[in-house]
């Protein structure tokens, strides 16, 4: 990457390693250790919550860009990570809901990335974005501070849907990363309780 007139773009060489395809990262209730993530969540247990898909290998040239779009302010990016997320984002589905951000941690960092990335998908898709039908109720602990079974019970009803917006609608849930898979089910889970007929858990990137 490069700066040019304070914004950070991508050299054609960086753009061309990124090996974007469709990937799928499986989950388990399992790894929630002391079962409290697999309570909360058994009534849910179709199959569009035991897996996740994603783009890109987060590791090298990718980690640097999204390290650089989600704490470094380089929105400009948000275009190549979207093109990037199609390739996982499956066809059928009606409207995105990006993952959000509880409200402290959107004012430290300005913008929700997960938000930019969606409005993109959005216009590629021709699918409406709904930025405020899913709201994260409580900050949670930083997830990469946290050992993996950890961090489903952190993320445990930290979400919760707002209004009828969802309801008998497929929905594709957008977020930048994907490690444990721990937001997104909990996420995705909300999303079903508010009726949704079904979730599609996508990520621009994930486990290499």
């Amino acid at each position: 990457m490069h700066m040019e007139d304070g914004e950070k773009h991508l050299c054609r060489a960086c753009a061309r390693s990124l090996n974007a395809a469709s990937r799928t990262m499986p989950l388990s209730y399992a790894d929630a250790e002391d079962g409290t993530g697999a309570d909360a969540l058994v009534k849910h247990s179709r199959e569009c919550l035991l897996s996740v898909s994603y783009a890109l290998p987060f590791e090298g040239v990718v980690r640097a860009v999204i390290h650089a779009f989600k704490y470094q302010g380089a929105v400009s990016l948000a275009e190549l990570l979207a093109s990037a997320a199609a390739l996982a984002a499956p066809s059928e589905c009606d409207l995105i809901v990006p993952v959000p951000l509880h409200s402290t941690r959107r004012r430290e960092r300005g913008y929700n990335q997960a938000l930019l990335i969606a409005h993109k998908l959005g216009d590629r898709m021709a699918l409406p974005v709904l930025p405020h039908a899913l709201a994260r109720t409580r900050a949670t602990e930083s997830q990469a501070r946290l050992e993996r079974a950890l961090r489903f019970t952190n993320t445990l009803r930290a979400f919760q849907a707002r209004g009828g917006e969802l309801a008998h609608h497929r929905v594709l849930l957008l977020d930048d990363v994907v490690t444990t898979g721990a937001t997104l089910r909990a996420a995705g889970a909300a999303v079903l309780e508010a009726g949704a007929d079904s979730v599609a858990l996508v990520a621009v990137a994930g486990p290499p």
